[in-house]
């Protein structure tokens, strides 16, 4: 098959909708590939996690456009691209409050309150209906935060996860550090860290509501 950077983004479409030939769908994605991840950076721009989220929104984006492309007649894939590039940032702009990320950088240390908290709820679940701040709820049942992670990311399901997870959580190292420390490239850094991003977030909660329901 000839030269394939030489069609639109456009005529790709057309002509993968048309044969449902993958290469023409893997040129459309490397013709694009840089500028999603790029983009969708910079609606992250100060956040602490910000590539890997951005690398989570490039995913997403172009599972989205692989599944979709062909429903309908796109006039100016570069338009359309954009808006599915921004609804899914905002979407998880969304869920990343929803969550009340567990991350170092926003969690208050215990020290740092003037009074342990009186919080007000029924079952140790109501912990998370969006209340109570991540620090409210860590004082008030006298966790430790590093504690907290060490004990979830020993649970994280491989050694590179774990390694990675540690580096970043446990000693704050930024991402060219746990590159330079354990060797990996950076996109394999950011995939791991991805995923030890959305694993800990369920690993933090369990441990946090079997605490309260030992000891409330």
């Amino acid at each position: 098959m000839s030269d394939l950077s030489k069609f639109s983004n456009n005529e790709l479409v057309k002509l993968y909708c048309e044969t449902e030939n993958i290469l023409y769908f893997n040129a459309l994605f490397h013709k694009n590939t840089d500028i999603v991840y790029w983009q969708a950076l910079q609606m992250f721009k100060g956040y602490p996690l910000a590539e890997v989220y951005a690398s989570e929104v490039h995913s997403n984006v172009f599972v989205k456009v692989f599944f979709n492309m062909c429903n309908g007649k796109i006039n100016n894939f570069n338009s359309w691209l954009a808006v599915i590039l921004k609804n899914t940032a905002l979407d998880l702009i969304a869920k990343l409050k929803r969550e009340q990320v567990f991350k170092t950088t926003y969690a208050t240390s215990l020290n740092n309150l003037d009074s342990i908290p009186d919080l007000n709820f029924t079952q140790c679940e109501d912990l998370f209906n969006g209340n109570y701040t991540i620090d409210m709820v860590l004082a008030y049942l006298k966790i430790d935060l590093d504690v907290l992670f060490k004990d979830a990311i020993a649970q994280l399901s491989s050694e590179d996860i774990r390694i990675c997870a540690t580096l970043f959580y446990i000693k704050h190292l930024p991402y060219k550090s746990i590159v330079i420390e354990t060797g990996f490239s950076r996109r394999k850094v950011v995939s791991l860290l991805q995923n030890s991003r959305r694993n800990l977030t369920k690993l933090l909660r369990t441990k946090i509501i079997e605490t309260c329901r030992q000891t409330h």
